[in-house]
């Protein structure tokens, strides 16, 4: 769990990171084109919350207040940069659909 693979096999971080880009602008489309569809956003909430562990965490195992040298993203706070971003995408979810 945590890991992006293709085939069984365990992505290079630069492709994992290409990969996750694709998924964001698959949701971001589906969203501007459903804005009222509560599962796409929940899914597009999801994504965010586990990006930083698919792509941080794919970068050779550094640990601390390190930044991988190979995303470029910080791996002490991974996880909760990821809950951040999800949290205020469900936050935007809730402000676009008042009535659900």
């Amino acid at each position: 769990a945590g890991q992006i693979y293709a085939n069984d096999e365990l992505l290079p971080p630069l492709k994992a990171k290409a990969h996750l880009e694709k998924a964001r602008k698959i949701y971001q489309k589906g969203l501007t084109e459903c804005p009222n569809n509560i599962v796409l956003w929940t899914c597009a909430s999801r994504l965010e919350e586990e990006a930083y562990t698919f792509v941080g965490g794919a970068g050779g195992g550094e640990t601390g207040a390190s930044t991988s040298t190979t995303t470029g993203i910080g791996t002490s706070n991974s996880k909760a940069a990821g809950q951040t971003k999800a949290r205020s995408l469900l936050e935007l979810a809730r402000l676009k659909n008042p009535a659900t």
